[in-house]
C-alpha cells in the first residue's frame, strides 16, 4: 500500500501548519546541548517528507525557511535532512511503498533544493579557494547522484573548487583530467559490481592527470576499506568527508602549513 502523502498532490501548507513546523524547529534547537551529535529530528523530517511528496517546491522551500528562521542550521538541511529524505524514498520505493516515478519525482526535488541552499557555497562566491579543487565522479552504471551532489556541496562549504561529473563514462574522465588540474578526486560507488568501473577512474586520473591527485572511493558501499583501495588501485577508502581531506592533506591546517612553507 502506499503512502497516502505521495498520492495527494494537493498538500498546501496552512498557517497553523508553518506555525507547527516553526514551534518544532525551535524545540529541537533549544534542547541542543554543545557536544551533542548532529542528526535530524524525526518530526521534522516528516513535516519535510509531507511536502516533498504532497507538495511542490514552493511548500518545500517554505518548510526549509520556517526550520532556518527557528535555528536550524542551513549546513543541517543540506548534510542531515536531505540525504536522510533520499534514503528514506530509497527504501519506500524497495518496500514497494512508493512508485519509481514518485521516488523520481522526490529526489528531483531534493536536488533542485540542494542546489539553491547551497549556491552560495560556491568557490566562485566566496573568493579564492581555501583547500584547492576537488573532483567528484559518479560513473554512468550508479543510479544514486543525489549523494555526491550533497558531498560536492560540504566541500564548497568548507572552500573547495568543486566539479561533478554525474553519469560518467571513462572518456568523460578522461577529457576533465587532461583539461583541468584536482587536488583531489572523489569516486563515488554503491555497488559491488561497479567497483571495476571505478578501478577504470583511477587507472585514467593516474596515467593522464599532469600531476596526479591522491585518488578516495567511497559511497554507500558495504565493502572492506583494504578490499575497495585493493581492487579499485585507489589511496583511500572512506564516506567521512573529513577523513577523507585529511587522508588527502587538505584539512584546513594542512593546508596553512603548506602556504608557510610555500613563502618560506
Amino acid at each position: 500500500m502506499q503512502d497516502k502523502s505521495a498520492t495527494d498532490a494537493t498538500f498546501s501548507p496552512s498557517r497553523s501548519w508553518v506555525d507547527a513546523v516553526a514551534n518544532r524547529a525551535l524545540a529541537v534547537v533549544a534542547s541542543r546541548s554543545a557536544g551533542d551529535r548532529r542528526q535530524s529530528d524525526p518530526e521534522l523530517l516528516a513535516m519535510m517528507r509531507q511536502c516533498l511528496l504532497g507538495g511542490d517546491r514552493d511548500a518545500c522551500k517554505l518548510t526549509i525557511r520556517t526550520m532556518t528562521d527557528a535555528g536550524v542550521p542551513i549546513d543541517d538541511i543540506a548534510d542531515l535532512y536531505i540525504p536522510d529524505l533520499a534514503h528514506q524514498l530509497g527504501e519506500d520505493w524497495c518496500e514497494d511503498r512508493l512508485s519509481f516515478a514518485e521516488v523520481t519525482i522526490g529526489t528531483s526535488k531534493l536536488q533542485t533544493l540542494l542546489r539553491e541552499i547551497s549556491s552560495d557555497w560556491a568557490a566562485d562566491k566566496i573568493g579564492t579557494p581555501d583547500l584547492g579543487a576537488a573532483l567528484v565522479i559518479v560513473g554512468a552504471e550508479e543510479n544514486h547522484t543525489l549523494g555526491a551532489q550533497v558531498l560536492a556541496a560540504r566541500l564548497r562549504r568548507r572552500g573547495m573548487s568543486v566539479r561533478v561529473q554525474l553519469s560518467a563514462t571513462a572518456g568523460d574522465v578522461a577529457t576533465t583530467v587532461e583539461r583541468a588540474d584536482f587536488d583531489m578526486v572523489m569516486i563515488s560507488v554503491s555497488r559491488r559490481e561497479n567497483l571495476e568501473m571505478a578501478q577504470k577512474f583511477v587507472e585514467i586520473v593516474r596515467n593522464l592527470a599532469k600531476r596526479p591527485p591522491p585518488i578516495v572511493v567511497g559511497g554507500a558501499l558495504e565493502v572492506s576499506t583494504r578490499d575497495i583501495t585493493d581492487r579499485t588501485g585507489a589511496d583511500f577508502a572512506t564516506s567521512d568527508i573529513d577523513e577523507a581531506l585529511t587522508l588527502c592533506g587538505l584539512d584546513k591546517r594542512n593546508r596553512g602549513d603548506e602556504r608557510r612553507q610555500s613563502r618560506g
